[in-house]
């Protein structure tokens, strides 16, 4: 139904006077080091110009904040709407943003959607927003159009009754949650990103390059089966959406024929081989299409491998693959419903590297129910893996996971400024086994141990002499460092 609906008001005809500005905020301060396109902003974008509608896009991850050249925007184009996409590391940012907007332009409405507000609407509500879109939010704006045109802030409420998947304030005061939108399966009808409204491509890049030369991001699939204990699936849930492999290509050459200096570009889908004839399908396709691009799979699941596809991969551009293992126990494993196993990992780990790919790997230290021991499992287990690289970090309980809900019931949460929920800050939670300082000395001793050991060295070194990838190795080297380095050492300004 949703799909229907999508496509009917995509291309009924119908154009909008409107002039909405759209912004990305950076998680910190800081501009971002590893500058990835917000995909979802840059589709909304393409949906409004699809509508006749006026666009601006602000992605402050690589432009530095400024207020009056905010206001300046908001004053000269006569932007009825801004519109935010919010994840919990971005939001503090965010509000101060929507403050300054409400204090100097007050007649223009504020929107918001993301993964933080589809959880803590209220919050974001309390915090200046008028319309909250939670989960997907592409139906959402089609349906917000025709209440948007012409509106006030203060006379919203009667013409939202009718659009699903909002929250909003009613005249009395009281929050009003509309019913949800079901998520589209069709992602083919989705427009391709509207990178045009971006400093794109010189302002963003992979992390990790095989080699010089621009490159971007797109996103395959939605969604993800797992059930892992620590994950938020707020906005697109557990079940599978994804775009046909034929979509996809287009889309990679429409980039490249218009950006010609174009050389990799990289999967930001949380379980891209989900469907391995779909995989085999796309990898077909761009060697037949003759692409010559290197490209990156993002990350996938390690019980779902095979050789054969993987080398499909290879000889279509692929250089990288992650998998997320997270612990380095089957118990652990086990209770956070991760549904792997130790062998599983190493398993996916000797067959990828058989079929000549590059692989990271992710560990999280501080499950709920892991003890010393077992982190230093999962130190020992890392140390063993042939992984070309490996992330460790702390856990971060994210609003609306088992974890956050598990943590709030114990009163073991440190910390509810959403300031301290960061990937690289220190732990904002405690456990009946573990303490933040644990944690801390911990994560050093991960780094410490695996990154110092001189067998590492001795295998890169071979990979490099066979394979000249050196600056695959410097990229991976200066992220590391770089997310070290940026690792703060502040107290905690809540500590509830």
């Amino acid at each position: 139904m949703s799909d229907k609906r999508f496509k009917e008001l995509l291309n009924d005809g119908r154009n909008y006077n409107l002039r909405i500005l759209l912004i990305h905020k950076a998680e910190s301060e800081e501009l971002s080091h590893e500058p990835v396109l917000p995909t979802g902003i840059a589709i909304l974008a393409a949906i409004c110009k699809r509508k006749g509608v006026a666009v601006r896009c602000l992605d402050y991850s690589v432009t530095p904040y400024n207020r009056d050249e905010l206001d300046k925007i908001i004053r000269e184009e006569n932007i009825d709407i801004v519109g935010f996409s919010a994840t919990t590391q971005a939001i503090p940012r965010i509000y101060k943003i929507i403050k300054a907007i409400k204090e100097d332009h007050p007649r223009v409405i504020i929107m918001i959607g993301g993964p933080h507000v589809t959880v803590l609407y209220e919050e974001a509500l309390s915090h200046g927003a008028d319309i909250v879109v939670r989960n997907e939010g592409e139906l959402t704006l089609l349906e917000l159009f025709p209440a948007l045109a012409g509106a006030a802030p203060d006379r919203l409420s009667p013409r939202l009754e009718s659009v699903n998947g909002i929250a909003y304030r009613r005249p009395d005061g009281g929050i009003q949650v509309n019913p949800p939108n079901d998520r589209l399966r069709d992602l083919d009808l989705v427009p391709f990103p509207d990178r045009d409204s971006f400093d794109f491509p010189e302002k963003y890049h992979m992390a990790i390059r095989i080699t010089r030369g621009n490159s971007f991001s797109l996103l395959g699939t939605r969604g993800c089966p797992g059930h892992c204990f620590f994950c938020s699936r707020a906005v697109f849930g557990h079940a599978i959406s994804a775009r046909s492999p034929e979509n996809m290509v287009e889309e990679i050459c429409l980039v490249k024929e218009r950006y010609p200096d174009i050389t990799q570009f990289e999967f930001l889908d949380d379980y891209l081989l989900f469907d391995l004839e779909r995989m085999n399908r796309f990898c077909d396709l761009m060697i037949e299409r003759k692409l010559n691009l290197y490209w990156s799979a993002g990350n996938s699941r390690v019980d779902n491998i095979d050789l054969e596809t993987l080398k499909k991969m290879k000889a279509s551009g692929c250089f990288k693959i992650n998998y997320g293992i997270e612990a380095g126990t089957d118990e652990i494993l086990k209770s956070i419903n991760k549904e792997i196993t130790i062998a599983d990992a190493r398993r996916a780990i000797e067959v990828t590297h058989r079929a000549g790919l590059y692989v990271g790997v992710y560990f999280i230290l501080g499950h709920h129910r892991e003890r010393v021991e077992d982190i230093e499992a999962t130190i020992r287990l890392a140390r063993s893996l042939p992984a070309d690289a490996v992330q460790f970090t702390i856990n971060t309980p994210w609003p609306g996971t088992a974890m956050y809900r598990y943590l709030e019931k114990k009163n073991f949460l440190l910390s509810k400024d959403w300031d301290d929920y960061q990937y690289f800050k220190k732990p904002v939670f405690r456990t009946e086994n573990l303490t933040p300082e644990i944690l801390e000395k911990l994560l050093r001793k991960a780094y410490l141990s695996y990154y110092f050991n001189p067998r590492l060295y001795l295998r890169h070194l071979k990979n490099l002499l066979s394979t000249r990838r050196f600056y695959l190795y410097f990229t991976t080297l200066s992220l590391i460092l770089s997310n070290l380095l940026n690792r703060e050492e502040k107290p905690y300004k809540d500590r509830k």
